[in-house]
């Protein structure tokens, strides 16, 4: 026989489902951790920005495709052929991975 349910009592789809983990995997606390904290923002409705993330994207892709087009040019020019452009991305890397690391310490 079905339980009657009061005026009050929460349906079955309203009722908050609990989140049970081992308290020794810290990797699981901090998922469900994570998680919980999106689930209450969203709720209140708080939107996600990814622009910071965007950014050093971008900026850690940028560093990989200049040295990627340094070891390319290198290889189809040899070295005495290539010198000024290798200058150039030798010059232009350290500061892009400046940029970089100052984005990553402001998030």
């Amino acid at each position: 026989m079905p339980q009657k349910r009061g005026k009050n009592a929460p349906d079955s789809s309203e009722a908050e489902e609990k989140i049970v983990i081992d308290r020794w995997d810290a990797a699981a606390l901090r998922n469900a951790l994570d998680d919980s904290a999106k689930k209450y923002l969203t709720s209140r409705s708080v939107n996600e920005d990814f622009h910071y993330t965007d950014i050093r994207l971008g900026l850690a892709i940028t560093a990989c495709l200049c040295s990627v087009l340094a070891l390319t040019v290198d290889y189809f020019f040899p070295y005495p052929k290539s010198h000024h452009f290798l200058i150039v991305c030798v010059a232009i890397y350290p500061l892009v991975l400046r940029f970089l690391h100052f984005f990553l310490l402001k998030a």
